[in-house]
């Protein structure tokens, strides 16, 4: 057996290792852990030799904790442990001068661990176990050392832009003779920009009238005539109307569309439960990299239903200025049991929508959750769709327009884009 002896001041360590010979040899039992001997001197004279430890085990490093165990493989019961446990420091060699965790008296041999905390990030710390007695106070001669890991930014939740959507929202009536103009061009800029553009139809004085709905929109922003409209409840690009003819519809929505990165998005996730005809909508609204936080949001979801049957009055049949304007040209003056599309039915959880608080929408790639129910009771499920779309304004008084929209049937989602 080979000895080799570091001293310390009054302490002495004695480092026990094995010594080879030319014999046969035991297969490699593999990584032990390291036993250090501990020897205190006390001041008259007196030693204690008794003691073993292992080497410090550093695990469950984060950027301000750290878990540090160390062991005692043997004990002399002749010199009692008054005190252990752990001190450490940026600096080397550290004592109970630095910072320690002191565990108390001992008895026993077996492990001790402290959770080191308040570290700084991305930081290297030294780390080692310490004895007292009546004979005094010995460090592990093998001092550990472990760096945290540096700090994480948080990260933006939503994305820095998304796709500019339009929602077109239509007054209409089955007794609106001109009202088929509005239900064209509907239909044709659905087609000619699918996933881009909605419509909404929002019925007045027939059958299947939402008269909450179109009061709403009256007082805000004031219709005018049937039909009319509201591309994003933003002013005409030919007029400074927001409630617009439809014949206005198409330039405006190219007006919105020419900025197709907006700033403001929106996740949407729609559960509907069969058994109780109802539907679930889990909203999440991104604000991006360039929101204006000077401006108050607010989040609001439409319930839709197509393939709805009820009468409605066709002056463009015959009429040689709108011969494009199939298949309402070649239709009679009343269409009986037409079918109508995009059928408000439902607005939740108002029509003033959801607030969105400012601290959440002051910061950009923050995220709003929110989630909204509404029955279904008397409306055909396969027939139904739900649009969820962001509002704004700069105050409480003034008129809101439409930020982004994102439309799905029921059952479906849509995540950002």
């Amino acid at each position: 057996m080979l000895k080799k002896y570091l001293l310390f001041g009054s302490v002495a360590f004695v480092l026990a290792s094995c010594g080879g010979d030319s014999g046969p040899k035991d297969p490699d039992p593999g990584p032990t852990p390291v036993e250090v001997k501990i020897t205190l001197k006390g001041s008259g004279g007196d030693e204690t030799k008794g003691f073993v430890m292992a080497e410090d085990v550093v695990s469950d490093v984060t950027e301000s904790t750290a878990r540090i165990v160390g062991t005692f493989a043997n004990l002399d019961p002749a010199d009692p442990i008054l005190d252990h446990g752990h001190v450490w420091s940026s600096s080397d060699n550290p004592t109970l001068a630095n910072t320690k965790s002191a565990l108390g008296a001992r008895a026993a041999a077996g492990s001790f661990g402290t959770d080191v905390k308040d570290l700084e990030p991305n930081k290297t710390y030294f780390v080692r176990s310490y004895i007292t007695t009546k004979n005094g106070t010995a460090y592990l001669p093998k001092v550990a050392s472990f760096t945290t890991k540096p700090k994480e930014e948080p990260k933006p939740q939503a994305p820095e832009y998304y796709t500019q959507k339009v929602m077109i929202e239509q007054v209409t009536g089955g007794w609106c003779g001109w009202c088929p103009v509005g239900k064209w061009q509907i239909k044709d800029l659905m087609a000619k920009k699918p996933g881009t553009v909605v419509g909404v139809a929002i019925h007045y004085g027939d059958p299947l009238e939402n008269r909450s709905a179109h009061d709403f929109l009256n007082k805000a922003y004031g219709i005018s005539g049937y039909p009319g409209g509201m591309v994003n409840r933003v002013r005409s690009a030919s007029s400074a109307d927001i409630m617009m003819y439809p014949t206005e519809w198409p330039g405006t929505v190219e007006k919105v569309l020419n900025k197709p990165k907006a700033n403001v998005g929106l996740s949407v996730k729609t559960t509907f439960d069969a058994a109780s005809n109802r539907l679930t909508v889990d909203a999440k609204v991104g604000f991006g990299k360039e929101a204006n936080p000077k401006l108050t949001y607010y989040v609001t979801a439409y319930l839709l239903e197509d393939d709805l049957a009820a009468d409605q009055a066709n002056y463009l049949s015959g009429d040689g200025r709108f011969k494009t304007y199939e298949p309402y040209y070649s239709l009679p003056g009343k269409i009986a049991g037409y079918k109508h599309n995009e059928v408000l039915r439902r607005a939740f959880p108002a029509m003033s929508g959801e607030e969105i608080p400012k601290e959440i929408s002051t910061k950009p790639g923050s995220e709003y959750t929110g989630q909204f129910q509404v029955g279904t009771s008397g409306y055909a499920s396969d027939k139904c769709s739900v649009v969820v779309f962001i509002t704004s304004a700069d105050s409480p008084s003034a008129k809101r327009r439409v930020e982004n929209v994102q439309f799905m049937k029921l059952g479906e989602s849509k995540d950002y884009d």
